[in-house]
């Protein structure tokens, strides 16, 4: 295998172990780096601190640990002196992907800006390292709402890729690039284009990197996204169940990645009408995140949106909507009240309000949480879900023609992205007949839980 560096620099040294897997001892020789006095390192290959601190954020992050790895890369773009362009550069592109990925948009707006402008600026840089921190600031961009920038910056990612990789580190820029043009796909509906990205980034992942690898995980757990959107469920989990296999090299349930994709089994189990074998695993995932995170996390309480939504279709909706009411608040203090966490929550106490008999508040909740997305640029399935609630709603008040358009606008949206026989599309369909049909009872849409991806989404 060729290289850009010289064997013994402490990148190449990273990069290596990553290669068969060895999450833990590439973080001990990081940290043993970042540790060392660079006097007393033979051969002159010692990093400087800045790149130290950068090498040890990224396999704090293979192992799932975020908060650590956030620390290491604010350390980096502290060193004193400062380290130079490209550091920093990489520094600020983990970080605008990591505060995507932990719902701090304006922080990862603020650094994906940066990071982007470094990476367009900096001749010395790597063609690898410029299309990793082009690829994390598009990651950056889209959760914070920028769409224009997200795709600027993935066209610039693609430009600055080599059209073969010969280095892991080469084949990780590219595996970041394919993550983050997916998930911009993903999040407007594109769920073909995102599968087809996704399935050329597997392939790229399991030559270059190995199957049992931490991106074969990310892209396994992201093809499970796209799948569940889709409405091809089967496949959904078995790209699922590939991710938390290939998780087991890297910490098992140690891996707060773990528990990311124990929700989103959760949620595929809940999309398939399987509330009982939802539970378990919802259950499992709060637990595990909150052993890392703490029970005040935006992705801890997130999880407890999901748990809520299962626990209330169980026939429990006095303790769903306690969490509820709890998790919005904790939600909008921490994300702000437009963020689409925030929605899903909405959505689902909505419902429980509904039957409960409190259509004003059920209403009310809905156009709160339609609102939300429609200003987020939510993709077509999520907005249409809400619209279909907020006309079941509308016609138990009387209002059919409010209704009838609400449907019509659902049905739009999902015909043509997901397939014909999509559960959605089914339930929209009957609803619109059972509007001249007052003897059928509305099909109700579960609102359905949040979906997060492994790598710093």
């Amino acid at each position: 295998m060729s290289s850009e560096r010289a064997p013994d620099t402490l990148p190449a040294r990273i990069d290596a172990l990553r290669a068969i897997g060895a999450y833990g001892e590439a973080r001990d020789v990081a940290a043993a780096a970042v540790a060392a006095d660079p006097e007393d390192v033979d051969g002159g290959t010692a990093p400087t601190l800045a790149v130290a601190l950068l090498e040890l954020g990224r396999a704090e992050s293979d192992l799932g640990r975020y908060g650590a790895a956030g620390e290491a890369w604010r350390r980096s773009l502290g060193c004193d002196p400062e380290p130079d362009a490209g550091a920093r550069m990489a520094a600020l592109g983990e970080l605008a992907a990591l505060m995507a990925f932990l719902g701090d948009t304006h922080e990862a707006a603020a650094f994906a800006a940066e990071a982007a402008r470094l990476a367009s600026t900096d001749g010395d840089a790597s063609a690898d390292d410029r299309a990793t921190a082009l690829a994390n600031a598009a990651v950056g961009a889209q959760e914070a709402g920028l769409g224009d920038d997200a795709v600027r910056w993935i066209d610039a990612a693609r430009a600055a890729l080599r059209p073969e990789p010969d280095t892991v580190r080469g084949a990780r820029a590219a595996v970041a690039v394919g993550l983050a043009a997916s998930q911009l796909h993903r999040a407007h509906g594109r769920y073909a284009e995102a599968d087809a990205e996704l399935r050329a980034t597997l392939e790229l992942v399991q030559t270059r990197l190995g199957a049992a690898s931490v991106e074969a995980a990310a892209v396994h757990n992201d093809l499970g996204v796209v799948a569940k959107f889709a409405g091809r469920f089967e496949d959904a989990e078995a790209s699922y169940t590939l991710a938390i296999r290939a998780l087991e090299r890297a910490g098992g349930d140690a891996n707060p990645d773990t528990a990311a994709l124990l929700h989103n089994l959760a949620g595929l189990a809940q999309a398939r009408g399987d509330n009982v074998a939802a539970e378990a695993p919802a259950r499992r995932g709060v637990a595990l995140r909150e052993q890392t995170l703490g029970p005040d996390h935006p992705l801890v309480v997130r999880d407890r949106v999901a748990l809520a939504a299962i626990l209330d279709a169980l026939g429990q909706p006095a303790e769903a909507a306690a969490i509820l009411d709890d998790s919005i608040g904790r939600l909008e203090a921490s994300l702000g009240p437009d963020h689409p966490e925030v929605a899903v929550a909405l959505n689902n106490l909505a419902a429980i309000r509904g039957r409960g008999g409190d259509l004003e508040a059920a209403a009310t909740l809905h156009e709160r949480a339609l609102g939300i997305k429609e200003r987020a640029g939510a993709g077509p399935a999520s907005v249409a879900i809400s619209l279909n609630n907020l006309a079941a709603v509308r016609r138990r008040q009387g209002r059919h023609g409010d209704a009838e358009r609400d449907y019509r606008r659902a049905l739009a949206l999902l015909e043509g992205s997901v397939a014909a026989d999509h559960p959605a599309i089914v339930a929209i369909r009957t609803n619109i007949r059972a509007l001249d049909r007052s003897r059928l009872a509305i099909v109700p849409l579960q609102p359905r839980p949040s979906q997060r991806s492994v790598s710093p989404d």
